[in-house]
C-alpha cells in the first residue's frame, strides 16, 4: 500500500489549473458498475459478498496505479488512491478483498511483454 501512498504524494490533485472536482461519475466504469459502494462517493452500504470497485481493485495492484491512470487520468488515480483507506475502513470484507485482490495480478498482465532480464513464463 505504501506505493500507492507514494504516488498520491508525487501527483497534486489540487493544482490550480485542475478541471472539475473528481467524482464517481468520473470514473470510466461509472455506468457500469455495480458496486453498491464508491470509493469516490461513500454514500452507500456494502454487505459481505457484494461486487467492489472495479477501479479500486485496479488501483491495488502492482503497476495498477499507472494503469488507472492510463484509463482515467492521473488526478482520479490519486483520488481514488487517496479515497481508498477510508473505504477500506468501512467494512471489513472490503478490505479483505482489496487485500486479495492486491496479491493478484492485474487482468492481461500476462499478455504484456517481459521486462528487459526476465523470463516469460509459458502459460
Amino acid at each position: 500500500m505504501n506505493d500507492i501512498t507514494d504516488h498520491v504524494d508525487s501527483i497534486d490533485i489540487n493544482a490550480a489549473d485542475a478541471a472539475a472536482p473528481i467524482t464517481a461519475e468520473s470514473c470510466p466504469k461509472w455506468r457500469s458498475c455495480n458496486a453498491p459502494v464508491c470509493p469516490l462517493d461513500p454514500a452507500g452500504r456494502h454487505i459481505s459478498g457484494e461486487p467492489t470497485c472495479h477501479m479500486a481493485r485496479c488501483v491495488v495492484k502492482a503497476g495498477g496505479h499507472e494503469h488507472v491512470a492510463q484509463l482515467a487520468g492521473p488526478r482520479f488515480a490519486a483520488t481514488l488512491a487517496a479515497a481508498l483507506p477510508a473505504y477500506r475502513s468501512r467494512h471489513a470484507d472490503l478490505d479483505k478483498r482489496l487485500t486479495r485482490a492486491a496479491q493478484s495480478e492485474r487482468l492481461g498482465a500476462h499478455l504484456r511483454a517481459p521486462e528487459p532480464g526476465q523470463v516469460h513464463a509459458a502459460g
